[in-house]
C-alpha cells in the first residue's frame, strides 16, 4: 500500500512538473514577440541567418562570429524551417527556458525533496527574469541551462562515479565553454568538489580522473575558442561593481534575493554536501563579476537564478512545513506550499513582464527607426548609425557607423570597419560635416544615450539636421542639400 501511495505521488509530480513545462513555454511563447531586438540580440541574428546562408557565421566585415556557436546551432533549427525572423529566432531561446524548468525540478528533487524542486520549477518557470533572458536571442539561457546541468551532473559523479556520468560531465561543461566564458571555471570546481566528495586526497591513479578533466577542457579551450591565460588577463578590480549588483537585486528581485540568501544559509546549516557543492558553483563566479570584470550587467549573474529559487524554494517548504505543524491550520502542507510561493511570486521576481521598463532587460526600438527609414529612403540616401548590427537586421547594412566621445571605434573595428556591418567608421565631427558636405541626402539614427555621449560639437552639428521622428529610445535625423537652407553648417 505504501509503495502504491509513493508511485502515486510520483506519478503527480510527474504531471505537475510537465504542466509547469509547457506553462513556462506557453509564457514564453506568448511574450517573444513583445518587444523587438535589441543591438546584441540582432549581432547573434545575423550571425545564424548568415550560418544559413552560407555555413558559417561570417559579418559582412568578414569576421566570423564564432561566439557561442552552440547556441547559433539550434538558434539556427526552427529559423531554417519556418524561416528567419524574431520569433523563429527567439523559439530555441523559449525551448532551453522551458526545459531548464524540469531541470531545475530534478536537481532541486535529488539534492533536497520534490517539494523543493517543485517550488523552485514554478519561480523558474514563471518569475519575469527568468523569463526575459529566456525570450531572446542571446546565450545566456543556454550557458544557465548547461551550467545547472553540470551541477546536477558533478552531483552525480560524486554519488557514483562511472564511465558515462563522467563523459555527460565532461562533455557538458566543453558545450558550456563554447557557449560563454562563465564556464571556464566549471572543469576546476567540478573536480574539486568530485575529490572532495570522494576523499581523494592521495595522490594515485584515481586523482587522474579529475585532472584529465581539468587538462581535457584546458586543451579544447585553448585550440578552438578562447586561451585561459587571455581570459584572466582581462580581469580588473572594480569593488563598487559589488554593491551595484545587490542594489539591482534588491530592487528587481527582492524574494529571489532575500529568501535565496537565507535558503544558502538554511542549507549549509541542514546538509553540507549540498550547500558545498552549490555555493562553489555560485559564490567564486558572483565574486569575479563583482570584483574583477570591467562590465557590469544583471545578465552575467543570469547563470544564478536557479539556484536562487532553489534557495528560495527551500525556505518557503521548511516555513510551511513549520506552519503547518505548530499551527492548525486546516489545509494540506502542499497546498500551503503553493499558496506562499504563489503570494511571493505576485509580491516580487513574479508576473510583472513589462520589459519596457528595462529592469530586467534592455528596450531598445531599433525596428520602428529602421522600418521608418527604410519606408521614406531613396536612392542614393546613405545610412549612419552607430550600433550597426540592427540597422543590418531590420533593414540595410549602413555605409557608416558613428563613434566619437567615451566608446571607440577601435573597440568595435576589423581590419578598419566595423566588425559587424563593414561600415566605415565617423570618429570626428569633422569626419561627420564632411560626409554630410559630400551626400545630398541622408539619414542618421541614434539611441538615446549614443547621442548624449557624443562630443558636444557633434551633437550640435546633429541637431542643426532636420529631426524626422522619435521611437522611444531612437531618433531619426536627415538632410537633404537639394533643398534651400535644409542643412548649414
Amino acid at each position: 500500500m505504501l509503495k502504491d501511495r509513493w508511485r502515486e505521488n510520483l506519478s503527480i509530480y510527474r504531471i505537475a512538473v510537465f504542466g509547469l513545462i509547457i506553462a513556462g513555454f506557453g509564457t514564453r511563447l506568448y511574450l517573444l514577440n513583445s518587444i523587438p531586438l535589441w543591438h546584441d540580440e540582432t549581432v547573434m541574428a545575423n550571425a545564424i541567418i548568415s550560418f544559413l546562408e552560407t555555413g558559417a557565421p561570417n559579418l559582412p566585415s568578414g569576421y566570423m562570429y564564432w561566439r557561442a556557436f552552440p547556441y547559433t546551432l539550434i538558434s539556427a533549427v526552427p529559423a531554417s524551417l519556418l524561416g528567419a525572423s524574431d520569433i523563429t529566432l527567439r523559439f530555441s531561446s523559449a525551448v532551453v527556458g522551458s526545459l531548464t524548468v524540469g531541470l531545475v525540478y530534478l536537481v532541486g528533487r535529488d539534492l533536497f525533496d520534490k517539494e523543493t524542486g517543485f517550488i523552485a520549477a514554478v519561480f523558474t518557470a514563471f518569475s519575469a527574469w527568468a523569463v526575459a533572458w529566456s525570450i531572446q536571442v542571446r546565450m545566456y539561457v543556454l550557458l544557465q541551462f548547461l551550467y545547472l546541468a553540470a551541477v546536477f551532473l558533478t552531483y552525480r559523479v560524486g554519488e557514483d562515479f562511472n564511465r558515462k556520468n563522467f563523459l555527460l560531465l565532461t562533455s557538458t561543461i566543453l558545450l558550456a565553454i563554447f557557449t560563454h566564458v562563465t564556464a571556464y571555471i566549471l572543469p576546476f570546481i567540478a573536480a574539486f568538489y568530485i575529490t572532495y566528495r570522494k576523499r581523494w586526497f592521495r595522490f594515485d591513479q584515481r586523482i587522474l580522473l579529475p585532472a584529465t578533466l581539468i587538462l581535457l577542457t584546458l586543451a579544447i579551450s585553448e585550440i578552438f575558442y578562447f586561451s585561459y591565460l587571455g581570459l584572466l588577463n582581462q580581469l580588473t578590480f572594480t569593488p563598487d561593481h559589488f554593491e551595484l549588483y545587490l542594489e539591482w537585486m534588491v530592487e528587481e528581485i527582492p524574494v529571489l534575493f532575500s529568501l535565496g540568501f537565507l535558503g544558502a544559509l538554511l542549507n549549509l546549516r541542514e546538509n553540507l554536501e549540498t550547500s558545498l557543492l552549490t555555493g562553489i558553483f555560485v559564490f567564486p563566479v558572483f565574486y569575479i563579476y563583482s570584483f574583477h570584470v570591467g562590465g557590469i550587467n544583471n545578465r552575467y549573474l543570469y547563470f544564478m537564478m536557479p539556484f536562487l529559487a532553489l534557495w528560495t524554494a527551500l525556505v518557503i517548504e521548511r516555513v510551511s512545513k513549520k506552519l503547518y505543524e505548530k499551527t492548525e491550520i486546516e489545509i494540506d502542507r502542499k497546498y500551503l506550499a503553493a499558496l506562499l510561493t504563489l503570494g511571493l511570486l505576485l509580491m516580487g521576481s513574479g508576473f510583472d513582464y513589462n520589459y519596457s521598463e528595462e529592469g530586467y532587460m534592455p528596450h531598445m526600438t531599433h525596428e520602428y527607426a529602421f522600418e521608418y527609414v527604410e519606408s521614406h529612403d531613396r536612392d542614393g540616401d546613405i545610412l549612419i548609425t552607430q550600433w550597426t548590427a540592427p540597422a543590418l537586421y531590420y533593414y540595410r547594412a549602413p555605409e557608416y557607423s558613428l563613434f566619437g566621445g567615451e566608446v571607440r571605434s577601435s573597440e568595435y573595428s576589423f581590419n578598419g570597419t566595423d566588425m559587424y556591418s563593414g561600415s566605415e567608421f565617423i570618429d570626428s565631427n569633422e569626419k561627420l560635416v564632411q560626409v554630410i558636405e559630400e551626400n545630398k541626402r541622408g539619414w542618421i539614427v541614434l539611441h538615446d544615450t549614443s547621442y548624449r555621449f557624443k562630443p558636444s560639437e557633434m551633437q550640435q552639428t546633429i541637431s542643426a539636421l532636420e529631426k524626422e521622428a522619435e521611437f522611444d529610445t531612437m531618433s531619426i535625423w536627415s538632410w537633404n542639400s537639394t533643398s534651400p537652407g535644409n542643412w548649414q553648417r
